[in-house]
């Protein structure tokens, strides 16, 4: 609920979405809609993740995951340093 990245993201939205003086009650019912989404959406993931069967699913793929993770970084850097 505290992803910052979440935040900006949404905060973007609004701002293209949104008029240049809205009302109260839209900014009111803006934050409570994206509040009620986030909350029912990281509950979702939360329980999801938190289930034996996934939670064996990640511990017997959790080295090949940060094995493909860190060669992305990898490849990443690369190309910020190839690309300067």
């Amino acid at each position: 609920m505290t992803n910052p990245k979440s935040a900006l993201f949404v905060a973007t939205i609004f701002a293209t979405s949104m008029p240049a003086s809205p009302p109260p009650l839209l900014l009111g019912l803006a934050v409570l809609t994206m509040a009620s989404l986030s909350f029912t959406w990281y509950c979702c993931v939360a329980l999801f993740f938190a289930s034996n069967r996934m939670t064996a699913v990640y511990s017997r793929s959790r080295k090949w995951l940060d094995r493909f993770a860190g060669s992305c970084y990898l490849l990443f850097g690369a190309h910020l340093v190839a690309n300067r």
